[in-house]
């Protein structure tokens, strides 16, 4: 049996999709022309996990099937037996996948173990509790105490989610923290935030403070260990944590939703989809200027009668004539102005629900949120030298999702770049931002990233501090001198980089990616990785010539 092909395989299914990269490397080096019929089997085996990836389940079950006929090394033949029980689970047809589960039962012991304990166990677990009986039965039927601490994590997280179906909540909340524990001991992501979520999503009603915590963190790891949708659940928990305890902070997270929309299959797409909708709308309140005047509707007129109890105390707070007030609340006036609405909740300190408040009241808050912020921002940028302010402007830049949504105009060719010569100008800055209300935007979304954001600014930090003064000079002149989708793929490989800069029991080669590394002064391995987080070569291909330019400019 191949042991680079097998481990492979544990990687896989020791760190989930994390394990992509190994994936792509071996299908489209190692075995795009299969030279035998163990690499013809391999082939099949990992392009049915690609299409039950992909929820391809019958494709996937076809490849698997085909691969069995000609399988003869026993383990292997195990591995893909394993893998057919779990597409038959995934399609409903228990029945059909009886003989394999009572194959696999009464085999156990010939299997290898990284099969065994990485594959084949929770295979049978999961059909068991599905056909047999409760999960914690199931265990009972099974020798666990070998199982690695990546798989076990899982069936921990398995016996919490039934002891919460009982009605046991807490004692499942218990099994979801050690489920945590075992996931972060054996550094695998998707163990990690599904554990995370399980904890936060089942706090929620009664340690809704304690649970959003708990979600946050969540929100933190899916950002810092990938780039690809699946955990967009994380997401979900946190928004209806926030719902409940921060409203305010609904913002950032909104607009990391809005940004990562595109990227979502359908059916998470209608699976979130109020949560999407909510996202949408507070979004949109944030990212336009709205009307300078509106409508004294009856609706507003009742949101601030709850705050104006004493006219001349509210006109002492707020500089607004008495009699202007009195006509605003009694109705003798048709429209107010936007910066009449601004004096009042400045000068009431008014806790804003973006969530329930009126569109006017809601739309001028939003104003001086973007206000405070963007100068809050701007003024941290004035108190760095020149390097680390483009260094700063790069890493918050880089972390967010589908930008060309978020902030179009400023991801063309030198918009940012205009960014910097302003900063060395500051009253023509003043100007900019008071005609351009994207600029304020930006700078406001730069001081107020959401928990994913946050990780992935955190990633490209650690990418570019690898870099001494002078290189990192060249990379960032030459980043944001660069189009759009170049740029985002750079993002998404710095981001790798850092993300894969660990041992992995196997080396990956590409000599052309290595030479490259050396001339920038970085790990080969963890570039050829990152360039294989790419499935398309032609992506890579754009990074690769990113990379090499910059090459010769630090060269010359």
């Amino acid at each position: 049996m191949n042991r680079r092909f097998l481990t492979v395989t544990k990687i896989l299914f020791s760190f989930g999709g994390f394990g992509r990269p190994f994936f792509t490397y071996v299908v489209e080096k190692e075995l795009s022309t299969p030279s035998n019929d163990e690499d013809r089997v391999w082939r099949s085996f990992f392009v049915a996990l690609k299409l039950e990836g992909e929820r391809k389940y019958e494709e996937a079950l076809a490849m698997i099937n085909k691969a069995l006929k000609k399988c003869l090394v026993p383990s292997l033949r195990y591995a893909l037996l394993t893998r057919k029980l779990s597409l038959l689970l995934k399609s409903g047809r228990y029945k059909e996948g009886r003989p394999i589960y009572i194959s696999l039962r009464k085999n156990l012991h010939k299997i290898t173990p990284e099969i065994r304990y990485t594959l084949t166990i929770n295979a049978l677990l999961l059909y068991c509790s599905k056909v047999e009986g409760p999960y914690t039965s199931c265990l009972g039927k099974l020798k666990l105490n070998n199982m690695e601490e990546n798989a076990l994590s899982f069936t921990l997280l398995n016996v919490g989610r039934e002891l919460v179906k009982k009605g046991k909540t807490r004692e499942g909340i218990k099994k979801f923290i050690e489920s945590f524990k075992m996931a972060e001991k054996s550094k695998h992501p998707a163990g990690m935030i599904l554990a995370l979520n399980a904890i936060a999503w089942y706090s929620r009603e009664e340690h809704p403070v304690l649970g959003l915590k708990v979600a946050e963190k969540a929100a933190y790891l899916a950002g810092y260990f990938t780039d690809r949708p699946w955990n967009f659940y994380v997401l979900h928990t946190l928004f209806t944590l926030l719902s409940k305890t921060r409203k305010r902070c609904l913002v950032p997270l909104s607009r990391t939703i809005v940004g990562l929309i595109t990227r979502l299959p359908e059916w998470e797409k209608e699976r979130s989809k109020l949560v999407i909708e909510k996202a949408r709308k507070i979004y949109s309140l944030f990212s336009s200027t709205g009307n300078s005047k509106y409508e004294v509707s009856h609706e507003l007129r009742e949101y601030l009668d709850k705050y104006i109890r004493n006219i001349s105390k509210v006109s002492r707070l707020t500089g607004i004539d008495r009699k202007n007030i009195s006509r605003i609340i009694h109705g003798k006036t048709r429209t107010i102005k936007g910066e009449t609405l601004r004096k009042i909740i400045a000068g009431l300190n008014l806790h804003v629900d973006p969530m329930s408040a009126p569109g006017p009241i809601v739309s001028e808050w939003v104003k001086i949120r973007i206000d405070e912020q963007s100068r809050i921002y701007l003024s941290k940028l004035y108190n760095l030298n020149p390097l680390e302010r483009k260094k700063e402007v790069f890493t918050a830049y880089s972390c967010f999702a589908g930008r060309r949504d978020l902030f179009r105009n400023l991801t063309r060719k030198g918009s940012i770049d205009r960014l910097f010569t302003l900063l060395d100008d500051p009253e023509n800055l003043e100007k900019e931002l008071d005609s351009k209300f994207i600029w304020s935007y930006f700078l406001y979304a730069c001081n107020t990233l959401s928990d994913y954001e946050k990780a992935r600014k955190a990633l490209a930090m650690l990418f570019i501090n690898h870099f001494p003064p002078k290189k990192t000079k060249k990379f960032l002149n030459s980043y944001f001198s660069t189009d759009e989708t170049t740029r985002e793929l750079v993002d998404e490989f710095i981001r790798n980089y850092i993300r894969y800069n660990r041992k992995w029991g196997i080396r990956l080669e590409n000599q052309s990616y290595s030479e490259l590394a050396k001339r920038l002064g970085l790990k080969a391995q963890s570039m050829v990785i990152a360039m294989y987080c790419f499935d398309k070569r032609s992506r890579r291909k754009v990074v690769e010539n990113f990379l090499e330019n910059l090459t010769t400019k630090i060269d010359t």
